[in-house]
């Protein structure tokens, strides 16, 4: 398997399977000979050219074992990899005591190959869930999830966003967006009154918050939930969380079923998951600020499609664009 990437010059031996044999034995807790007799493969799951990517390990079964996996993850800094292995190996202790809320265990890290194993978790994300009229639960779990880590003191070194700093980067969006289907006036609309709502909104508390949390983070089985990727682990206002979530269940539910409201149900028993577990620090002017960084979210996804431009994306645009506009104009 070759993929060329010059920011993760050690991609080939992370996907040479007898090259990294040692380390997924230590990760397994077995022996390199005999999972070299196991049949092992490897297949990229996610490439970010230039950021990182996602491999699995596998290993048949034998006479002894069933079939085993692991997941691998390949960055382009060692201290982004130390860093990440050491938070969320404190995560999982925190989460995995029992419970139905849980987070992926990271097992080996490999800083000479920029390379983090963590344990594989044989269970679906939340898409199949909703897709199948089932996504209640998971939902609700997933509010409880975010609550729980918001009320967790925020490691060391860690970077804070502001209110500020969201409207640059939707600014930054915006401008992506006008590259792609020109400088509509929805542009400046949304600019706008996205200036408009943050001068109004209240002094928020400043929690420990996950920054990257969506429905494809969230893996459900048997009534669980476990939650992935802690690479963008930071401090911030925890209605952040809960509007980038809320903004992908709403452009996830037009894609799939034509309503922006087609999850709805699924988006109140977030918030209501939220609401039960989160401190009551957090809940004060909470609706303001999480209606905010949804439209935050939206404004995200557009700038997004207009980057990767797949087919159709210029109605889907500005079908985010409205949507997002709708949102902002609002006010809860």
């Amino acid at each position: 398997m070759a993929v060329h990437d010059p920011a993760l010059p050690t991609l080939p031996q992370v996907l040479d399977v007898e090259r990294v044999l040692p380390y997924l034995a230590q990760a397994l807790d077995q022996q390199a000979d005999e999972l070299a007799r196991r049949s092992p493969q490897v297949e990229l799951l996610r490439h970010r050219q230039g950021k990182r990517c996602a491999v699995r390990y596998c290993f048949a079964g034998d006479e002894q074992r069933e079939r085993q996996a692991l997941i691998g993850k390949v960055y382009h800094k060692g201290k982004k990899l130390t860093k990440t292995f050491a938070r969320q190996s404190s995560l999982s202790e925190t989460f995995n005591g029992g419970g139905r809320v849980r987070v992926a265990r990271p097992l080996v890290s490999v800083e000479s190959l920029g390379l983090l194993l963590l344990e594989y978790i044989d269970a679906r994300d939340m898409r199949y869930a909703l897709a199948e009229g089932k996504g209640g639960v998971p939902a609700s779990l997933a509010g409880e999830f975010l609550a729980r880590l918001h009320a967790i003191p925020p490691f060391a070194k860690m970077e804070q966003g502001t209110v500020d700093d969201e409207l640059e980067k939707v600014g930054a969006w915006l401008s992506r967006v006008a590259v792609g289907i020109g400088n509509v006036p929805e542009l400046a609309q949304l600019r706008a009154h996205m200036d408009s709502r943050a001068r109004d909104l209240a002094l928020s508390p400043a929690s420990m918050i996950h920054r990257d949390f969506y429905y494809a983070h969230v893996l459900y089985a048997d009534d669980s939930i476990w939650v992935l990727d802690f690479d963008q682990l930071g401090i911030g206002d925890p209605s952040y969380d809960l509007g980038l979530f809320l903004a992908h269940l709403e452009e996830l539910a037009f894609t799939t079923t034509g309503s922006w409201d087609g999850y709805a149900d699924e988006a109140r028993a977030f918030v209501e998951g939220y609401r039960s577990h989160a401190p009551a620090w957090c809940l004060p002017g909470i609706d303001a600020r999480m209606q905010f960084y949804v439209g935050c979210g939206l404004i995200k996804l557009a700038s997004k499609l207009a980057t990767r431009q797949p087919e159709g994306w210029r109605e889907g645009v500005r079908a985010i664009l409205e949507r997002a506009l709708a949102r902002a104009a609002d006010t809860p």
